[in-house]
Order: C-alpha cells, then structure tokens, then sequence
C-alpha cells in the first residue's frame, strides 16, 4: 500500500503500477480506468473491462515498464 495517510486507499504492485481499491472488487488503475479484479491463487488476475471485456495477466505477462500486455479471453464468465 503507498502512504496511508498521503494517498488514502491507493495501492502500488511493481508489474501493475498504481490503483486505487474501490472495494467490491472494483480498482481505478492510474492508465486503464476502471476494471473489476478477481485473483487467483498463483497471483495471477482477471480484469473485466467494460470495452474490451475479460482479460487474464500477472506479473510475469504485464509489466507496464516493459510494454507487455494482458491476455484477451471472450469466454470468461460475466460479472
């Protein structure tokens, strides 16, 4: 978590960069936007975006520094 008494409810992953924990499983990263974030135990996640849909990443396929991206998937379930 970055400073609590600074930045309130904002979070900072190396691989991911800033967001911030709207609660319900709703973030606001600093470049996405909005996106609904569900974990797995592998530390790996699904984001639901309300443009491009369900999209699988971690740390090992999304690196903002280094330009990698999610990974697209239509059939995930819907929120």
């Amino acid at each position: 978590k970055v400073d609590a008494e600074a930045s309130g409810d904002w979070y900072t992953l190396d691989w991911l960069g800033y967001f911030y924990d709207a609660s319900g499983g709703w973030i606001y990263h600093e470049t996405l936007g909005w996106l609904y974030a569900e974990s797995e135990s592998n530390s790996n996640f699904w984001f639901y975006d309300s443009q491009m849909g369900w999209l699988w990443t971690g740390p090992t396929y999304y690196d903002q520094s280094q330009s990698k991206y999610f990974l697209y998937s239509s059939n995930r379930k819907k929120i």
